[in-house]
Formats: structure tokens, C-alpha cells, sequence
């Protein structure tokens, strides 16, 4: 949970994928013809406020219970999807829960200031 808010709260602007497409599709409003080139911006699609609700806070709670598997498909994609997902996906988050208990063991991590209600 904490690992996936950090990653969906924090993607850079700039990370995007880019697909071409194979048929003439709609995408909302927009016709989009075969060839075209179509770019996903992933920090822009984390920070939708559907599903998300204050997408821009920090909320680790917002993945319990599977909250995750409820989202409409496409709505969280921290590496990618498909035959082009990126194969250091599961790397990635083990790494990072590593580097989160080595934290955990070596400090003592408290809350500064006055909680905020999620």
C-alpha cells in the first residue's frame, strides 16, 4: 500500500508511453485514426480525481481491501501494461519494501506537527 501511493502520488511529469494505433478508435471526445501516435501520460492519469479521491495526497489506505481491483481498467498503471509492462516491475516494489524495512530497522521514524485527517 505504502509503496504503491508512493509511486502513483509521485510519478514525474514527464513519464509517459507512446502507442500507435492499429484501428480507427474514439478515446473520449477525440477520433483517433489508424497510425496515429498516441502518448499516455501516467502522472496525469494518477492524478484523475476518478478513481482517485484528493489523488494528489498521500494516502497509502486508498489500496485496501483491493480498492485497486475496483478502479476502472487503465486508472493505475505505475510500469506500464500489456506486452510492454516493465519487466523490473516486481524488482522495483521488492526493492523498494527492502529499503523500507532496512529504514524501519535502523531509525526511529515519528510524526512531527499536528495529524491531518485523510
Amino acid at each position: 500500500m505504502l509503496l504503491a501511493d508512493v509511486v502513483a502520488t509521485s510519478t514525474e511529469v514527464g513519464a509517459a508511453s507512446a502507442r500507435l494505433a492499429k484501428v480507427d478508435t474514439q478515446i473520449g471526445p477525440w477520433e483517433v485514426p489508424a497510425g496515429t501516435t498516441v502518448f499516455v501520460n501516467f502522472a496525469a492519469l494518477h492524478r484523475r480525481v476518478d478513481p482517485f479521491t484528493a489523488p494528489q495526497r498521500f494516502n497509502p489506505a486508498r489500496f485496501l481491501d483491493g480498492a485497486d481491483r475496483r478502479w476502472p481498467r487503465g486508472s493505475y498503471l505505475p510500469f506500464g501494461a500489456g506486452p510492454r509492462v516493465c519487466p523490473g516491475n516486481y524488482f522495483a516494489m521488492l526493492e523498494g519494501q527492502l529499503v523500507l524495512a532496512t529504514i524501519a530497522q535502523r531509525f526511529r521514524l515519528s510524526r512531527r506537527g499536528k495529524p491531518t485527517k485523510a
